[in-house]
């Protein structure tokens, strides 16, 4: 992508890759950032790559020694502190009865759209997570859509449930192409996936549910969406553009669905067993 085509949504793009590469610790030329991008099908000219060096640089993001670019140390450290920061700040200072239900009682919120629902799905789990001193989660979904549909974010979600060394039992109820790439996607340490077609544990084809040590958390979608999503990965047989993109214009149309949090101890531990009888006592 020339320099002079390259628009500010576009040069915000590069900067994130730019910095994913060199969070490797490792010094890279201009050159060889071109290249490593290139191998991944993003085509950025190496004077767009310059142009943000020099920007990175003035900002004290990274440094340069003779041709070769480096994160910095101090910036590296003082981003970290402030990660911690917010992450205290956030899990700590969210109002307890807004996200997490008083004993024996529930909290539930309605959608508009998937993409909404899985922000908020994501961030309730980690509260949950964090104010339940829980390191397991038991789930059964009929399909990961939630994977496809923003596995950039996921992904970051994923790693700082790594980083707790939290453990995730997942039920797939389908076994399409799409289900089976998330199992082999995923990590296997943060991850134990089965998959089970036709059987499920709490939860129907339309219908995720959760289990964090006393919490119970639902997410059902409409009918029609269900179905939809299923058959959007029965039909798809490979992970080309093409592909994801019809994947992802299903998840994104207008739809109505749930979101729900219990915190009832007798239903969890009955959920719980079920799981542990698929998976093995852990």
């Amino acid at each position: 992508m020339p320099l002079n085509n390259t628009t500010g949504s576009n040069y915000g793009q590069l900067e994130k890759r730019i910095l994913a590469l060199l969070a490797d610790g490792s010094t890279y030329s201009a050159q060889e950032i071109q290249t490593r991008l290139s191998k991944i099908g993003t085509d950025y000219s190496v004077q767009a790559v310059y142009h943000i060096f020099r920007k990175l640089r003035r900002q004290g993001v990274v440094l340069k020694v003779r041709d070769r670019f480096s994160l910095s140390l101090t910036w590296a450290l003082d981003l970290l502190h402030l990660a911690r920061q917010i992450e205290s700040n956030l899990l700590q200072s969210v109002p307890a009865n807004q996200v997490i239900p008083a004993p024996m009682h529930g909290l539930s919120w309605s959608f508009a759209s998937l993409m909404a629902l899985d922000d908020f799905w994501v961030q309730l789990m980690l509260i949950v997570f964090e104010r339940s001193s829980e390191a397991q989660m038991y789930n059964f979904c009929p399909h990961p859509w939630f994977y496809y549909a923003q596995q950039g974010k996921l992904e970051k979600f994923y790693r700082v449930l790594t980083q707790r060394q939290s453990r995730i039992y997942l039920l797939i109820g389908g076994r399409s192409y799409l289900d089976h790439e998330f199992s082999r996607a995923v990590s296997k340490c943060l991850y134990n996936c089965v998959h089970a077609s036709g059987r499920t544990i709490g939860g129907t084809t339309c219908q995720h549910v959760m289990v964090i040590g006393d919490y119970v958390i639902t997410v059902r979608l409409s009918k029609k969406m269900g179905a939809a999503i299923d058959e959007a990965f029965q039909a798809i047989n490979s992970k080309d553009l093409s592909s994801l993109l019809l994947l992802q214009q299903v998840i994104s149309r207008p739809t109505r669905a749930r979101l729900s949090v219990a915190h009832n101890p007798a239903k969890a531990g009955t959920l719980r067993r079920k799981f542990q009888n698929l998976f093995g006592a852990q």
